[in-house]
């Protein structure tokens, strides 16, 4: 599954983004290990990574390997693993031959992985974020707050704490 933390948390963010995007990626590295150390491992926020794949067929394809690799309960790894392996936009990191071998180093059942792939199983999750308004990646919905961009972790930190105290009206998200 696409998601960490505890479902009943009072603070839910959702995380659009996309394999390829040099912001998404930042956030993954500076960002996103604090919030769960902080807030994710303590139970006050739910986090939840949906794809938004614009910047071509290796976007697609690297969110729906991620995707694959989720049904298996393994969508964390593989997500860390694509970042991980990331050089450049649309420079061969995320062909279908290179996903297949992502999915080896994380020890999924292969013939499940190759097949959710090839037959498109996730193609509709992939397409989810245009339905939300999303226009840019990473976009971030803070218990329906809207933040644009790989914004430093002071600034969730902001927009959390004063969730938590009642000082920012929550929108239904």
């Amino acid at each position: 599954t696409n998601t960490m933390g505890d479902p009943h948390a009072p603070i839910h963010i959702i995380e659009y983004g996309d394999f390829q995007c040099p912001y998404c990626l930042r956030f993954w590295s500076e960002t996103e290990p604090l919030l769960i150390e902080e807030y994710v491992n303590t139970g006050k926020v739910y986090f939840e990574y949906r794809s938004f794949p614009f910047l071509g067929p290796e976007s697609v394809w690297a969110a729906e390997g991620a995707y694959c690799a989720g049904d298996q309960g393994k969508f964390w790894e593989y997500h860390d693993t694509l970042y991980a392996n990331w050089t450049g936009e649309n420079v061969g990191d995320f062909t279908q031959d290179k996903l297949i071998e992502y999915a080896k180093t994380i020890n999924l059942e292969m013939d499940t992985f190759e097949a959710c792939l090839s037959s498109e199983t996730h193609k509709g999750k992939v397409a989810q974020a245009e339905a939300d308004g999303v226009h840019a990646t990473p976009t971030f919905l803070i218990n329906g707050h809207v933040l644009e961009g790989a914004q430093p972790f002071s600034i969730f930190k902001q927009i959390i704490e004063k969730l938590l105290e009642g000082n920012l009206d929550s929108q239904s998200g």
